[in-house]
């Protein structure tokens, strides 16, 4: 009797393990989303504002133009307002300008 109770008990761990496999394994992995800022400025002082950016819209010098200051910034999608943006470069790039030129996507080149 107590070699059945076992063996019930081991069948039924095994079967909870396998049904908690299953249920994490086959989830799909989330979508990773960036949200795409511009930056408006024209010093490389000002690219560790996020007050700085916008969301969207073109630069008012074309990314392929000017000095060499970030043109496009990419953030994880919460990060979706200028504060927190701020914020995120604070907290990532020490607000550290050459940090942030060195992440940006796209950057502005030198003429």
């Amino acid at each position: 009797m107590k070699t059945i109770k076992i063996k019930i008990g081991l069948v039924a761990l095994i079967l909870g393990v396998v049904i908690a496999f299953t249920q994490t394994a086959f989830k799909p992995a989330p979508q990773v989303l960036e949200t795409e800022w511009t930056f408006m400025g024209n010093s490389s002082a000002d690219v560790i504002d996020g007050f700085q950016y916008e969301l969207s819209g073109t630069p008012p010098t074309a990314c392929e133009s000017g000095v060499d200051i970030p043109c496009k910034l990419s953030t994880p999608a919460e990060i979706n307002t200028k504060q927190l943006l701020d914020d995120y470069i604070l907290s990532q790039y020490s607000d550290s300008p050459s940090q942030v030129t060195a992440a940006a996507d796209t950057r502005r080149e030198a003429e």
